[in-house]
């Protein structure tokens, strides 16, 4: 039995489970890019984070899952949809989320039932490189 609950993240329309005994594997995949510590810092330091490290970190999870993507797509896609930022925030939500260890994510919201980490994520642009 897993600590973990499956993660649902979504690329070009398609849906990609990572099973529960596998979430650690790609939270490491996320902390080769950037821990929980630089997403922080950057924050409170600069109010900003790096988009090229949140595009290689969510590349990473997304590739782990199965997804065939490159860096330079997923960070095509950080600026796609709507103009108001929300898939880079979405992306690093789900990124953040998925750092947070399972106990920590229960206080930190309340003790109430926790979203996926998928969240509402908006699919990709199509891809004629996929």
């Amino acid at each position: 039995m897993s600590i973990f609950d499956p993660i649902e993240i979504r690329w070009d329309e398609t849906v990609y489970t990572i099973a529960p005994n596998r979430v650690l594997g790609a939270i490491a995949r996320i902390e080769d890019i950037m821990t929980l510590k630089e997403i922080h810092d950057g924050v409170a330091s600069r109010g900003a984070i790096s988009l090229s490290k949140t595009a290689m970190a969510y590349g990473a999870v997304l590739r782990y899952a199965g997804a065939k993507c490159t860096d330079d797509e997923v960070y095509q896609a950080l600026f796609g949809g709507k103009a108001d930022g929300s898939v880079i925030i979405t992306y690093l939500k789900t990124l953040l989320l998925m750092l947070t260890p399972p106990a920590g994510k229960n206080t930190a919201m309340g003790e109430q039932e926790r979203p996926s980490p998928q969240g509402d994520v908006p699919s990709s642009p199509s891809t004629t490189n996929s």
